[in-house]
């Protein structure tokens, strides 16, 4: 189970990033690679340790399996509310730092 919420959370992420930010997509994979390996690192770090205190279910079960929920009803949120969060982020600061690198993208 924890398998498929993976491939979903990931998928949907980044197939949603992509279609929302094409101009700056290069930039956008660096950023979700490096904090998938923050996951990564941080969740293997302990983890050893984790299950012999804890045990099995509860740390892959529990805690992993309710920040795939998480993750998840983000995905979610974002495919709902999206179009907003976009429209709101277009007005702030961090979008003018990023208008200069924006730059011209083909269609699908």
């Amino acid at each position: 189970m924890t398998t498929v919420s993976g491939y979903f959370y990931f998928t949907f992420t980044l197939a949603y990033s992509i279609d929302s930010y094409t101009s700056n997509v290069s930039e956008m994979l660096i950023v979700m690679n490096l904090g998938k390996q923050a996951i990564s690192f941080g969740m293997g770090l302990k983890l050893l340790e984790w299950v012999g205190e804890k045990g099995y279910a509860v740390m892959i079960a529990g805690v992993f399996g309710g920040l795939l929920l998480v993750n998840n009803l983000v995905v979610v949120g974002f495919m709902i509310w999206g179009k907003r969060v976009r429209a709101y982020m277009a007005g702030t600061w961090l979008a003018g730092v990023h208008r200069e690198s924006v730059r011209g993208v083909g269609g699908h």
